[in-house]
């Protein structure tokens, strides 16, 4: 029990989003242990994004002050084949929980991504840099800014080539290549700022606790550039893996 003249904190109460994915899971082990916040975590089972029916069911009963949405189709080529699906997910989702955040006042936290942009800079993209994305993804994220900033509570938070504690990332499938095979062929020539999800959900949490309000669009990653090959290496190396690497 509180002491007599002593305010008890009230948590900030936040829903997560797409729980179960690469950034979502890792977002949740950060945010969970932070003391300001009370974390709902919901995955697709959960509460199906897509379908406004369903987050009203899901979300409409809940109260909470902020909404993060970690939950993305973000198979780069897979949505040059499968463009509803990739739209469904990453622009009519969003629609729907911007609505939903409307309702209660709530600030959203949605990711976009560096694919915005046409990768034609030679120096690192600013937040106002002029977006042209080349691919299906690339404008459905585009798409999903424009609903997100239409809403004056927003933070866009645009990052790249995630890696993280979950399967199924760059990290993870070089090391399962290495155990396969003796040589690696690894693109190249595209070059990018690999950021590790747990530093995304530290970030995110600070937002969080110190309650900013400086809405807007946010470049995140964490520092320095490589290519993919240059990346493959320094895993290999990390992982004390004598491989052959083609660039």
């Amino acid at each position: 029990m509180p002491q007599p003249g002593v305010k008890s904190l009230q948590k900030i109460k936040v829903v997560l989003i797409g729980s179960n994915g690469l950034l979502g899971s890792d977002l949740s082990k950060t945010l969970r242990v932070n003391e300001n916040i009370d974390l709902i975590p919901l995955n697709k089972k959960q509460c199906d994004v897509t379908n406004y029916k369903d987050v009203k069911k899901n979300l409409g009963k809940l109260n909470f002050d902020y909404l993060i949405n970690a939950a993305a189709f973000a198979q780069v080529d897979l949505a040059e084949v499968e463009k509803d699906t990739c739209y469904l997910v990453n622009v009519q989702a969003v629609k729907n929980l911007i609505r939903i955040s409307k309702k209660k006042n709530a600030t959203i936290i949605h990711f976009s991504s560096d694919y915005v942009f046409d990768g034609k800079n030679n120096q690192p993209y600013q937040e106002d840099d002029l977006r042209l994305p080349l691919s299906v993804y690339g404008n459905s994220k585009k798409e999903s800014e424009d609903i997100v900033t239409s809403y004056r509570k927003h933070y866009v938070l645009r990052t790249s080539w995630l890696f993280g504690k979950a399967k199924n990332n760059f990290v993870s499938k070089i090391k399962e290549k290495s155990e396969e095979s003796i040589t690696l062929t690894v693109v190249n020539d595209q070059i990018g700022s690999p950021t590790y999800t747990i530093d995304i959900g530290i970030f995110v949490g600070e937002i969080i606790s110190k309650n900013i309000k400086e809405y807007g669009i946010y470049n995140i990653t964490n520092e320095g550039f490589m290519s993919w090959y240059e990346f493959a290496k320094l895993i290999l190396k990390l992982l004390n893996r004598k491989l052959e690497v083609n660039p």
